[in-house]
């Protein structure tokens, strides 16, 4: 029997083919132009609007009321539509309305909700105007605004667009029907001039996702929380989604029990079937359709097997068996696919594709003192599920509670545990046998509403760490007190899915647990400082309609322009040095600004923005021909001499002669070009300074190759 013993925290709960939301580690990179495209708000969808917060809530503000008109595409007002608040997508849950009201005779509305409703069972918080508006009616597309980017002031206006059902038909490889599919609309996103064909074009150029992200507009909606209900194939294998509207791509995935579960994009509009570029990969290709197309769906490959305790031999029930990836796949989302151990420990997988490549996880539930474990499925000899037994290993179990370090109160967060890599305990295991690769989901422990938690860990030296999943903190919390940082300031530990260092998480403690049954560890988070930014335009006088990045630690890009004319930047750490990206687009000026507390000891700033930069540059081979469709990141750190933080800018890509273009671009940053071409190495210029206000710097060329 294992001398280690533990009970784990919370579960991972029952996922099916919709949770589509969350991605692996390497999509990190998409993440900052992902955030700044869904925040800009949708050219077509919404006008004029206001928000008014009522005044007659009992508890003052928790009630929030929004009031305003839909109107059909040609402008005139739509009796009898409906109006949705909805949450946005959260992990694992699909809650129902907030609100949901049908308008007048004259197209008017109003619906209200708490702020409390919004994260069920959490309480309240500030993520509650992440809340989306949706217009609806039968024979029309969708409109919609997330509430935080409603200006005050005037009546809201939702205009609904012509609709343009998904249709078509699911066959097997020989063109026969799959009848029973299950066909999901997830993420929706419409263009910025509300037309698809700059974004078609940059698809048909060879642009990455990466790139053409920049040609859609924010926020996209999350057409599961507008309507959860799959269509379903006919006996012909046909299906039809309607009411989503024209001119929008959306992400559609296809199931079922004989299928291998798929992803494709499809644009509501007649089109052909193009190859889209995933990322910078030879096999990173997706397909977008048009809105009428023929799914062929390639056969399921079963997997089963039994899990068992890997020292008693005893089977293990309620375990959860998960997809973590696909044979012929790069880019797969997390919880795809899942089943749970019957009283037997045996499992059944099916969804998964037949090939090289597939590979599962087993996740142990709340009462099972297991450590997660990742096994490779094998490639099946003949046409029969594939026999795959997981043996897992005990461990101890950590216990605490996370709090504010301000309030005291407890805190909902995401917990991690990561073993060091010479904790020889860790090992000795087949869990961590693949020193480079996670060893788990990062979301498998939280804290509950009172911030008490439980997770499985091993003896010997680890790491325990806490991000708050609401709130934002200071990042990197106790770091400081744990030795062994490396130069980039992370630990040397085993990926889950990503290492502890000065940086990430919100807050973290080393730990060594003995060979006991109990061990406690106890978390608090800072709020940190908060320094106000008053911003001028180059004259001194106060400007708004700016945005800036570096406002919080914690959420990075852009996100919607600045109403007023300061803004906060939060969880400030006492030696911190923050470097804040300030850029007015429509004037064409940018200001990149550090900020520390200890600068500022009155809480507030001005920063007079200045004319910005231009840089542009050609893209070529070897040999010194032009590589068009090339992607094209600007990452910043810092200012010059005076440390910093860091960020990027949205990437372009190059035009048919290989040049690229960025504008807006703040002068005083350390400034790093990566250039990825699909099926090339990523090629970095660094460290060009001195870009001075207004200036137009040109790199040159860059060469590329495999």
């Amino acid at each position: 029997m294992c001398a280690w013993k533990k009970t784990p925290c919370r579960t991972v709960r029952e996922q099916g083919a919709k949770s589509l939301r969350r991605f692996r580690p390497i999509l990190w990179l998409l993440l900052p132009a992902i955030l700044s495209a869904q925040s800009l708000r949708p050219a077509a969808v919404a006008q004029s609007p206001a928000a008014v917060v009522s005044a007659d809530s009992p508890s003052g503000d928790d009630l929030i009321t929004v009031s305003g008109q839909v109107l059909d595409p040609q402008g005139k007002p739509l009796a009898g539509a409906t109006i949705a608040a909805l949450h946005s997508p959260h992990h694992f849950t699909t809650y129902p309305p907030l609100a949901k009201r049908r308008c007048d005779p004259e197209g008017r509305f109003t619906v209200a909700f708490r702020k409390s409703q919004y994260a069920i069972g959490l309480g309240p918080a500030d993520n509650w105007k992440d809340a989306m508006i949706v217009a609806s009616a039968d024979g029309f597309g969708l409109a919609w605004i997330r509430w935080r980017e409603i200006p005050a002031g005037r009546e809201l206006t939702l205009q609904l667009v012509e609709d343009m059902p998904i249709t078509g038909r699911v066959v097997d490889l020989d063109g026969r029907p799959v009848v029973g599919a299950e066909v999901n609309a997830g993420w929706m996103s419409v263009p910025k001039d509300g037309a698809l064909d700059a974004w078609l074009e940059g698809v048909r150029r060879g642009e990455s996702n990466l790139a053409t992200s920049r040609l859609l507009a924010g926020p996209a909606l999350y057409v599961d929380t507008w309507s959860p209900r799959p269509a379903v194939t006919d006996r012909d294998g046909r299906f039809r989604i309607a009411g989503l509207g024209r001119e929008r791509v959306v992400e559609v995935s296809f199931s079922g029990p004989a299928i291998a579960i798929s992803q494709a994009k499809v644009v509501t509009r007649p089109h052909d079937p193009l190859e889209e570029k995933l990322g910078a990969g030879e096999g990173d290709l997706g397909t977008v359709y048009g809105a009428d197309f023929v799914m062929v769906a390639s056969p399921s490959q079963p997997i089963e097997g039994i899990v068992r305790d890997a020292d008693s031999g005893e089977p293990l029930p309620g375990v959860r068996i998960e997809s973590w990836s696909l044979a012929g796949r790069n880019w797969v989302p997390l919880h795809l696919l899942g089943t749970t151990t019957d009283a037997s420990g045996h499992y059944r997988l099916s969804g998964m594709p037949k090939g090289k490549g597939n590979k599962i996880m087993a996740l142990p539930n709340d009462d099972q003192p297991y450590l997660m474990r990742k096994v490779s499925v094998p490639e099946p000899e003949a046409a029969k599920p594939v026999t795959v037994d997981i043996d897992l290993h005990r461990g101890v179990w950590i216990s605490g509670r996370v709090t504010d370090k301000a309030t005291h109160k407890g805190v909902l967060a995401q917990m991690y545990y990561w073993p060091f890599r010479s904790n020889e305990f860790a090992q000795r295991l087949p869990e961590f046998a693949a020193p480079d690769e996670t060893y788990g989901v990062d979301d498998r422990y939280a804290t509950h509403p009172d911030g008490t938690y439980r997770l499985v860990a091993l003896p010997g030296r680890g790491i325990v760490g806490a991000k708050c999943k609401l709130n934002p903190y200071r990042l990197g919390v106790g770091a400081e007190e744990i030795a062994g940082a490396g130069k980039s300031g992370a630990f040397d530990t085993y990926w889950c899915p990503q290492i502890p260092g000065k940086r990430w998480p919100h807050a973290m403690k080393e730990v060594d647990p003995p060979d006991a049954e109990t061990f406690v560890c106890d978390l608090s988070l800072d709020p940190g400082g908060t320094i106000t930014v008053n911003v001028v335009d180059p004259d001194g006088q106060p400007l708004g309609g700016f945005e800036a990045d570096g406002k919080s630690a914690t959420w990075h890009g852009f996100g919607a322009p600045v109403q007023g004319h300061s803004f906060d930047v939060a969880e400030l750490g006492p030696d911190e040095t923050r470097t804040v990206v300030i850029r007015h687009k429509q004037r064409k000026l940018a200001t990149a600004v550090n900020v520390r507390l200890a600068d500022h000891p009155g809480g507030a700033m001005s920063v007079a923005l200045a004319p910005s930069a231009k840089i542009v540059g050609r893209v070529v081979d070897q040999n010194g021909a032009a590589v068009p469709a090339a992607t094209v990141t600007l990452y910043w750190y810092g200012l010059q001499n005076e440390g910093g933080s860091n960020g990027v800018l949205s990437p372009v890509a190059t035009d048919d002669r290989g040049r690229f273009e960025y504008s807006d671009v703040p002068s005083g940053c350390i400034y790093n070009i990566q250039t990825q071409v699909a099926g090339n190495n990523r090629i970095y210029l660094n460290d060009f300074r001195n870009v001075a206000p207004g200036e137009a710097k040109d790199l040159g060329e860059i060469k590329v190759g495999r």
